[in-house]
């Protein structure tokens, strides 16, 4: 009798053991006989102020599940699909459930400041001129990751850690004299794919170029809408024209996050009206306070973006220095110095990395690299630089091996704030004689349509896998 009275106190005993311990830890599962959990990839985390880190998770089956994500403590720490991001000092978890609530797994996540003169990754913008996608999309063309797998480009490049989207806008790009495939971008367009771009939480980079086609350093062409206007008359329609067009997207709910008001503009814009050179004052009061009325417009109609003048003046620092002390000098509004970095056309990347390091001691404003490339196929022999010169081969391995070295690079320029790829969707398979020739410096394979190695270098330079 005292034997079964031991027995069944002992069974007791066991039961309310096994009962606290599945009660209890991670939660995986809601029943001890089921085996599978929810697995997620780190355990515990240590990550700067402003820093942001990928975790995944996955069910230990192998079966898909809807994976939903939650911080314990959003004033330490966010979480959006997984991607974390350290707000303040302290420590709490981020929880992963299935979306049926029956699996959930834990990541502690401790966050510590960052050191002084470090990168504060929370202000950096990763993102991409995808001026061209609606006509790749019209093909239709089928973008894919660098397994193979189908993918839908705007979450695609999201999850890559891109949260800004650049598209150009031309005044009127169907001028029977000046279009041609790649012009295309009027406001109808930009509209269309700036919805595009909002939708997918993403934000909206517009490039006023100002004219009919390219306006680069090589030639600023007057509108010809505007080409009886003298000088004055270019001034004042650079105010209404932008000021017009701010205003019909904000009342589409599409008012850009940033504006640049032109495009690469180191020797000017409209010319001959405002056209300027280096070692000269001449007309730089013209072109100064043609930037300003293009800024105002901003101001009244977008005043809470950030306004971006854009020069490609990478290879010489001394021209650099001089254009921002000329938009100082004339009292020229904006927020952001945008930049154009082609290694193929500006030289190395230790060289620019001086060019970077003389401009933080000339300037406070934030600098963003509105424009960088490199090619993933066929070099051009026309190139002001070789790829020998460079370092890098003109193939995929090159392509992410430049890119990975431009990364960590700008680690030692907090200052610079953004870095954006230019014409990423480039996307030829099979050949769709949408361009008059492949440029090659796209990030997806024009053959396959899969990913290139160096969009997945690209997170790093916010922070995703540091």
């Amino acid at each position: 009798m005292l034997y079964m009275k031991i027995k069944i106190l002992i069974l007791t005993i066991l039961s309310v053991f096994v009962f606290s311990f599945a009660a209890c830890g991670n939660d995986d599962t809601k029943d001890v006989s089921d085996t599978v959990t929810l697995v997620i990839s780190e355990q515990s985390v240590r990550i700067d102020v402003g820093q942001a880190l990928r975790l995944t998770a996955g069910l230990s089956n192998g079966k898909s599940s809807v994976c939903l994500w939650s911080s314990e403590n959003e004033s330490v720490v966010t979480v959006d699909n997984g991607l974390v991001r350290g707000v303040a000092e302290g420590s709490t978890c981020v929880v992963v459930q299935t979306e049926d609530g029956k699996y959930s797994s834990k990541c502690e996540v401790v966050v510590v400041s960052k050191k002084e003169g470090s990168v504060d990754y929370s202000k950096r913008v990763l993102g991409a001129d995808i001026s061209m996608l609606p006509a790749y999309q019209a093909m239709p063309r089928v973008y894919k990751d660098i397994d193979g797998q189908e993918v839908d480009f705007m979450p695609f490049v999201k999850e890559q850690g891109m949260s800004a989207m650049r598209v150009r806008l031309f005044v009127d790009p169907y001028n029977e004299k000046t279009h041609e495939k790649s012009v295309i971008q009027d406001l109808k367009y930009v509209k269309s794919l700036a919805r595009q771009i909002k939708e997918s939480g993403l934000s909206f980079m517009l490039d006023f170029h100002y004219s009919d086609y390219w306006a680069d350093p090589a030639k600023q062409y007057v509108p010809a809408e505007w080409s009886s206007l003298d000088a004055e008359g270019l001034k004042g329609k650079l105010y209404d024209y932008t000021k017009e067009v701010l205003e019909q997207l904000a009342g589409d709910g599409l008012t850009p996050d940033y504006i640049q008001i032109g495009n690469e503009v180191s020797y000017g814009m409209l010319w001959p009206a405002g056209r300027v050179s280096y070692g000269s004052q001449d007309n730089w009061q013209m072109f100064s306070d043609m930037l300003s009325n293009a800024s105002k417009a901003c101001r009244e109609a977008a005043p809470e973006a950030r306004v971006i003048v854009h020069i490609e003046r990478s290879e010489k620092s001394s021209d650099c220095v001089e254009f921002i002390s000329n938009m100082e000098k004339y009292g020229v509004d904006y927020d952001i110095l945008g930049l154009s970095y082609y290694p193929f056309w500006h030289g190395r990347i230790e060289d620019f990395d001086k060019t970077l390091s003389i401009l933080s001691d000339e300037t406070s404003k934030d600098i963003m690299i509105v424009e960088f490339a490199y090619y993933n196929n066929w070099y051009p022999d026309d190139a002001k630089y070789s790829a020998k010169a460079i370092g890098y081969s003109a193939s995929p391995e090159g392509q992410r091996d430049a890119t990975k070295a431009l990364v960590g690079m700008l680690e030692k320029h907090p200052q610079v704030v953004g870095l954006l790829w230019w014409f990423p969707e480039e996307n030829e398979s099979p050949y769709t004689g949408l361009l008059e020739s492949w440029t090659n410096r796209g990030l997806f394979d024009n053959e396959t349509g899969k990913a290139l190695p160096a969009l997945y270098e690209l997170k790093s330079f916010v922070g995703i896998g540091k």
